[in-house]
């Protein structure tokens, strides 16, 4: 189980531009769960996955996964408990190098690589058994460098790697945001085939109402740093969170 208790984070501390973003948010997340996390810009939402992976730091509270706080824990030292994929398709892939060498990158996670051959022989056909669960044919290009891919092969190679070590919490930032809607619709399937299989718990931002309810267990409205909506998915529609978006809205006379 991953749970935040306590949760303190503020930008530009003592200056005119000071930023509370959270203020004792308190969080947890049942395993083999999906929940998706929604909001406008700047409610909170990438910052809380970036406390929670490492990328920043917290100012008080504690992050805990299974009962061992994690909270002093480096972003690297951290990583051997998540799996995350970024908004843009190059991030989590090493474009310069092939399918092939990104898979066994993947594979020696958390593992210091030295001077010998980065790629063993007898795991290349456990990779090619892997893509082929992608159902891309990229088991069959294992030599094709990762530039040369589309952005929906690009994030469905992403999503494989960041789950080849089992994480503990699979972290997806809006990881479809920069797709068109068909690709986005297959990348999505795809990542709930691979949360499925895994058995992993998974905290997804995005934003996207119909993603939300349809890809998640649970529901998750931020609103400048406050949970405001926590729902199961299945009591939800896209509609209803559209709603609930507009009229949060309309208290700012922001036009949508």
């Amino acid at each position: 189980m991953l749970s935040v208790k306590n949760l303190y984070k503020s930008f530009n501390i003592g200056t005119e531009f000071e930023n509370n973003i959270f203020e004792g948010l308190n969080l947890e997340l049942s395993d083999n769960t999906a929940t998706a996390i929604i909001g406008s810009n700047g409610c909170g939402k990438s910052t809380l996955l970036n406390l929670i992976a490492g990328t920043l730091e917290t100012d008080s509270g504690s992050i805990s996964i299974d009962g061992e706080d994690i909270s002093r824990l480096r972003e690297e030292k951290r990583s051997n408990y998540f799996g995350r994929v970024y908004q843009d398709p190059f991030k989590g892939v090493a474009s310069s190098l092939t399918i092939l060498e990104n898979m066994a990158i993947a594979d020696k996670k958390n593992e210091r690589i030295g001077l010998r051959w980065l790629v063993k022989k007898d795991r290349i056909e456990y990779y090619k058994t892997l893509l082929e669960t992608l159902d891309l044919g990229l088991e069959n290009h294992i030599n094709t460098k990762v530039s040369l891919l589309s952005g929906g092969q690009r994030q469905s190679l992403s999503l494989l790697m960041a789950t080849m070590k089992y994480p503990k919490v699979l972290l997806l930032d809006e990881h479809t945001a920069a797709l068109d809607p068909k690709t986005s619709n297959v990348v999505m399937d795809k990542t709930a085939d691979l949360i499925r299989s895994n058995g992993m718990t998974t905290l997804m931002i995005t934003h996207n109402m119909e993603d939300a309810v349809n890809y998640s267990d649970r529901i998750i409205m931020l609103d400048e740093g406050e949970i405001v909506l926590d729902e199961k998915s299945s009591k939800l529609t896209a509609e209803d969170l559209n709603q609930i978006y507009r009229e949060k809205m309309s208290r700012f006379n922001i036009a949508i």
